[in-house]
């Protein structure tokens, strides 16, 4: 995320801003996380959690971009759905992959 883009998330398909607790909360929360991870180990949680975070901002820019593009509401309302849906399709997979690679690190130990 650059610094002229909030920090927020989806709720429903609209892009909502984080409160200041919220804020604050994610910011001491991902340096505990880092803390408590073993030296070297990459934090699995956060990085899926930051790939989240920028592919629902990729679906809330290409939604933005689409209704400045076009000018007639009714093409900017099925932009908008499309886009929506497309982005629901590229999180469900995107989830998808993160459980298989969950399941395969916990077979990983366990064999360990």
């Amino acid at each position: 995320m650059t610094d002229s883009e909030e920090d927020g998330h989806f709720v429903n398909g609209v892009w909502v801003k984080n409160s200041e607790a919220e804020q604050k909360d994610a910011g001491t929360g991902a340096s505990a996380s880092a803390s408590s991870g073993k030296c070297g180990d990459p934090d699995f949680d956060k990085i899926v959690n930051d790939a989240t975070a920028s592919l629902k901002a990729t679906v809330d820019n290409l939604v933005n971009r689409g209704n400045e593009l076009l000018n007639s509401e009714e093409k900017r309302a099925e932009l908008e759905s499309k886009a929506i849906a497309a982005g629901h399709s590229i999180l469900k997979s995107f989830e998808n992959v993160v459980k298989d690679a969950k399941k395969t690190l916990e077979d990983l130990e366990k064999k360990n």
